[in-house]
């Protein structure tokens, strides 16, 4: 029995994973008409020109949708077993890879778009938390394992890979609400406001125990996270 629903966790897990990755896939391939087609040619430029023209603020945009596209990419494959197992090395770099892109990239471009987003102050507001929350979990990860507390960096990361993948949610919820309301305005901000919960709650869902403290009558102390590397779930 034990066998079993171990089992159909793990087929949960895998199809929960190759769906993130399908949809990633998704934003991908619809985000590469913003560095083929004119910006004339694009709603999204074309609905706020005193906006969009902005040499400054079509610059970060593209850094923000470079940046981001890196990070789709590559956290499913950060967060699971398969890569650090081969090869620690290679999680390392692509580690790396993540980190700066949202660090240098997306989060500080991400925080300066949110000024100027859609949906007014809420609007404005959503984005904002969203970009500091993902820089500082982010930030928070790099400390973590750079003072060799492995578990912590573990749940750090989590919580930075989820609100990357707000990006997903937030687009089929804005589709979703769209069948029911054709309150574009309203419909943009609660979908904004209800990716970031289903984010947290994702992080929340996914994260690992912390190690009980140890007490005068224990033996000697395990390095932060070793528990957790030795169930291979890091």
């Amino acid at each position: 029995m034990e066998a079993m629903k171990s089992r159909t966790r793990y087929l949960l897990a895998a199809a929960l994973w190759l769906v993130t990755i399908g949809l990633s896939l998704l934003i991908v391939a619809n985000s590469v008409h913003y560095y083929l087609q004119p910006a004339a040619e694009i709603p999204f430029f074309t609905e706020r020109p005193t906006v969009t023209n902005s040499p400054l603020w079509r610059s970060m945009f593209h850094y923000h949708v470079t940046g981001a596209i890196v990070c789709l990419l590559t956290g499913p494959f950060l967060l699971s077993t398969w890569l650090l197992r081969r090869s620690v090395a290679a999680h390392r770099v692509v580690g790396w890879a993540y980190v700066a892109c949202v660090l240098v990239v997306s989060a500080p471009s991400g925080a300066y778009l949110a000024l100027f987003a859609k949906g007014g102050v809420l609007g404005q507001i959503g984005f904002l938390v969203l970009a500091v929350a993902w820089f500082q979990s982010t930030l928070a990860g790099l400390l973590a394992i750079r003072a060799g507390d492995l578990l912590r960096h573990r749940r750090w990361m989590t919580w930075s890979y989820a609100w990357v993948t707000s990006a997903i949610s937030f687009r089929l919820l804005y589709v979703g609400l769209s069948f029911v309301s054709n309150n574009d305005p309203a419909i943009y901000v609660w979908a904004l406001w209800l990716s970031g919960a289903v984010s947290a709650a994702v992080a929340l869902s996914l994260q690992p125990a912390l190690p009980a403290p140890a007490t005068s009558g224990s033996m000697a102390k395990p390095a932060p996270g070793s528990a957790y590397l030795e169930k291979g779930l890091v």
